[in-house]
């Protein structure tokens, strides 16, 4: 059952059927875990669940709901690999989390430079969410379908950072340029996050997406992430590469449970959720915020009795003054230890001696392309604060499985990550979007109950150059920076916003004309003004 507790303390190979799974005590009497009240509370609430769901859809789905609690799944036991703990300060105790049963390995430093660490786990049969009406979508319940892995019964610290300044300099110097920043950011912070022992590292352009076993690791290696970026941008006053700094706006860092990792990287929880907040729109000026969650478990740690904390806002503080304990070293460029082959001529026009015009001319021709690129923003914050990670979780897999690729596939469109999807055509994308909403407006006029419905706030579509790198998450330019500021930042409600180009571009299809009309926006993000227009279906 839930929290990897298993009926012998610790024999993985215990799990079978749910038809078995419901004949064993509702009260977890025969629970043998080293984890105490809160893995054996954890128990009896998932087979209470289990039971009450398992009454609830037996009527409805007959023989289809015996078929799934008869399914067989493979069993693994619990284990670590040599490698993370090699690489690990500390060994994280292999009964503390669980991954979803996934087929690659254990321990993975994936090609686009995310590194997943992986724990394996007997699959078991989950308690059903509360169904959708919608038989289809009964087979899609079980979580080890979409997520990687779970630290729902284990208190982890989540840190999120983000970087500034990604439209003026692009704007200014171009994206190769923005792209090397991002990539010798990585250079730079991703041997502090292994020197503390994260567990889990993913990226999203600019962003670090963190998870640590303890606060005060989190809280030093976001500290060390401030010290380093400074440290890196001062020996660049006065030269000529002074605009190679790395200008960190700030690192926000949260603690608790309940985080989930779905199966594409993504951090669902509202401690996930509230870390991404603090570090996207709370921090400011490289500051390292943090929750009060947070500093009450590390303000008493010897490292930490010269530092201050000062509030920010609600329930958020600054760590300010000495801290204890930090180590601050300057990775050369040639140092490609966490780095995709790839990255290496990015990342080399940032040595003293680097010829950056012939880097980038070399760049240029290996890795520009055009296209349109659409990206929309999932809203499930509210569902996961009041039901759980696992909730948004199903609702995300499910859009995605039954509304998103089907429908932006059949207009041509090409997945780069969920809410990303680039097009030959500005008109391609435009139709998938005006689909797709008209999609979940239907569905959730089908299902008006608040846990069941799939929000997303907007869609954002621009066109122009962008740069690929192969075998990363390098898919980066204006039409992702601007596509992503329209849909993810400022649309609300499921507005379709497109850029002035997008807006010439579909002027030459007089039949996409005859069902849409437009209304212009001026609006205004990260200091940069522009027009803008809404996109209304004539149906």
């Amino acid at each position: 059952m839930g929290a990897g507790a298993s009926a012998n303390g610790g024999d993985a190979t215990i799990f079978t059927s749910l038809k078995d799974e419901m004949e064993k005590p509702r009260d977890g009497s025969d629970v043998a875990t080293p984890r105490g009240v809160s893995a054996l509370e954890e128990v009896k609430r998932l087979r209470g669940l289990l039971a009450s769901k398992t009454a609830e859809a037996g009527d409805e789905h007959g023989e289809a709901g015996e078929h799934r609690m008869r399914m067989k799944k493979v069993k693994r036991k619990l284990s670590i690999t040599e490698d993370f703990q090699s690489r690990s300060p500390k060994k994280v105790h292999e009964a503390s989390r669980r991954q979803f049963h996934s087929p690659e390995g254990k321990v993975r430093k994936t090609l686009d430079n995310k590194i997943h660490v992986k724990v394996g786990f007997a699959d078991e049969e989950h308690a059903s969410v509360d169904e959708l009406n919608e038989t289809e979508k009964s087979e899609l319940v079980n979580l080890s379908n979409w997520a990687q892995v779970s630290y729902a019964d284990m208190a982890v610290a989540v840190l999120v950072s983000d970087l500034s300044g990604f439209t003026s300099t692009t704007r200014k110097y171009g994206i190769l340029h923005f792209a090397s920043i991002i990539v010798r950011m990585r250079q730079l912070c991703l041997p502090i996050f292994h020197r503390h022992g994260a567990m889990f590292i993913t990226t999203e352009a600019d962003n670090f997406l963190v998870i640590f076993s303890d606060a005060l690791s989190a809280a030093k290696a976001g500290l060390e992430m401030q010290a380093v970026l400074k440290a890196y941008a001062d020996t660049l006053v006065g030269t000529p590469k002074e605009h190679f700094k790395v200008r960190l706006n700030g690192v926000g860092i949260h603690y608790g449970y309940g985080v989930v990792v779905d199966k594409q990287g993504k951090l669902h929880g509202d401690v996930a959720n509230t870390a991404y907040h603090i570090g996207e729109d709370l921090c400011e000026n490289a500051s390292v915020l943090m929750t009060m969650a947070m500093k009450n478990v590390i303000e008493s740690h010897s490292d930490f009795q010269a530092a201050t904390f000062v509030g920010v806002d609600e329930d958020c503080f600054r760590v300010e003054g000495a801290v204890g304990g930090l180590d601050c070293e300057l990775v050369p460029t040639t140092d490609m230890t966490w780095l995709h082959p790839n990255c290496a001529d990015l990342v080399s026009r940032h040595s003293p001696d680097a010829d950056v015009a012939a880097l980038d001319e070399k760049l240029t021709a290996s890795t520009m392309r055009s296209y349109t690129a659409l990206m929309f923003e999932f809203e499930f914050n509210e569902v996961e604060a009041e039901y759980g990670a696992e909730q948004g979780l199903v609702l995300k897999f499910f859009a995605l499985e039954r509304m998103v690729t089907p429908i932006l596939t059949e207009m041509n469109g090409i997945a780069l990550e969920d809410v990303l999807w680039i097009f030959k055509d500005s008109t391609d994308a435009v139709k998938a979007a005006v689909k797709l909403k008209a999609a979940l407006v239907k569905y959730n006029e089908a299902h008006p109950e608040k846990k069941d419905k799939i929000n997303i706030s907007g869609y954002g579509i621009h066109t122009g150059t962008m740069v690929f790198i192969e075998g990363t998450d390098i898919h980066w330019g204006d039409p992702v920076n601007t596509s992503s500021k329209l849909g993810q930042d400022l649309a609300r409600d499921g507005d379709i916003l497109i850029t002035e180009i997008v807006h010439t571009h579909l002027q030459e299809n007089p039949a996409l004309l005859e069902e849409i009309s437009f209304q212009s926006k001026t609006l205004r993000r990260s200091g940069v003004e522009f027009l803008a227009y809404l996109v209304v279906s004539k149906e």
